[in-house]
């Protein structure tokens, strides 16, 4: 196809995207330090979560007057 000089085009990279996460992003290292807690939470934002760096297993109970799911099937 061939494109007049006055249009525009572009061109989004987002294959490289995902390498470049990974670069960035920290990962834990070593051995995991397993803590059953087993708290009741009341986490608004993800400041409220005072692990930093943790893989956590949670049970989210929605509010009952909810029509749309909060997290994705």
């Amino acid at each position: 196809m061939k494109l007049k000089k006055e249009k525009k085009i572009s061109y989004y990279d987002v294959t490289s995207l995902y390498p470049f996460t990974n670069f960035i992003t920290n990962y834990p290292i070593g051995h995991p330090t397993v803590h059953n807690l087993n708290e009741e939470v009341n986490w608004t934002t993800s400041a409220d979560n005072k692990y930093q760096l943790a893989l956590m297993k949670v049970f989210v109970i929605p509010p009952k007057t909810i029509d749309i799911p909060i997290l994705p099937v």
